[in-house]
């Protein structure tokens, strides 16, 4: 496990994501903010203000002051620290002074695409099947309480291995070989030393395609997606798509835009091999899953 969060995007962007994210927290109501109110005079007649120049005693002067009014002054309101952190790799977290809890935003790595089948050899003219799409990494978005200045475990999940292809059919009118079924995406795990406080799981990898034979082989099963949850009471869990056909699954629309390009992202199924020929033609090999992300802003 690494030792540093490492972070892709520009400055720019990060201003972009922590203003995204504090307009989300402040819309959510778990942002507050306080303003300074006004001293108010207690008076012998007990008002707020202090008597008019027009008033039963024939002055507005402050008592003791002279012809001079003191100064109000106003109470200071207590600053209000913001900070984002985000990680694209495993890390550890350390909360500021004076912030007690954070919001989190995880995802799960995605699944691997499955691999394409190989085709069918002469005089057999069945392409191999394209393999399935790996399904996207749960997705999970919580408050949790923090103790400043102790330390959080980060670990972010890698993406699922793609499905290895399917061999070409061998010379003699045989059937292409299947495709391999793509890996399951790893979690991202947000933990503290009483054990892990939100996890959200890796997408299912995409199925491997049949060979070619007379036809064409069958395609993969797309692959399920990942699953969120979290130690609190204020969650939103969201469950990862399965991937469709050849096609892996997008990465779920959190409750803040997704910074970094692929990331939850299910592998795209392989393609098949061409059938028909002397040998079959080899299909493709899937893709592999976007890792996890993780965002921490206070």
């Amino acid at each position: 496990m690494n030792q540093k969060p490492v972070s892709q995007r520009s400055r720019a962007s990060r201003r972009v994501l922590l203003a995204s994210a504090l307009a989300a927290v402040a819309f959510s109501g778990q942002l507050l903010t306080t303003a300074p109110g006004a001293l108010a005079y207690d008076g012998p007649h007990g008002g707020g203000d202090w008597p008019s120049s027009d008033g039963p005693h024939g002055g507005g002067d402050r008592p003791g002051s002279g012809s001079k009014e003191k100064e109000k002054k106003e109470p200071k309101a207590p600053a209000v620290v913001h900070g984002l952190r985000d990680f694209t790799a495993d890390g550890f977290f350390t909360p500021p002074e004076g912030v007690t809890s954070v919001h989190v935003q995880a995802w799960g790595a995605g699944g691997g695409g499955g691999g394409g089948g190989g085709g069918a050899s002469a005089p057999l003219a069945g392409n191999g099947g394209q393999g399935g799409g790996g399904g996207a990494g749960g997705f999970t978005w919580c408050v949790l309480k923090v103790k400043p200045g102790q330390s959080y475990t980060v670990a972010v999940g890698s993406g699922g291995a793609a499905g290895t292809l399917g061999p070409g059919a061998p010379a003699g009118g045989n059937d292409g070989l299947p495709g391999g079924t793509g890996g399951t995406g790893s979690p991202t795990t947000f933990s503290s030393a009483a054990g892990i406080q939100l996890s959200t799981t890796g997408g299912a990898g995409g199925g491997g395609a049949g060979g070619g034979t007379a036809t064409t082989g069958t395609p993969g099963t797309g692959g399920t997606g990942g699953a969120g949850t979290c130690n609190s009471l204020d969650v939103t869990n969201r469950s990862g798509a399965t991937g469709q056909g050849g096609v892996g699954a997008p990465a779920v629309d959190g409750i803040v835009q997704l910074p970094p390009a692929n990331t939850g992202v299910g592998g795209n199924g392989g393609g098949g091999g061409t059938g028909g020929t002397e040998t079959g033609g080899a299909g493709s090999p899937g893709g592999v899953g976007g890792s996890g992300y993780l965002v921490v802003f206070w």
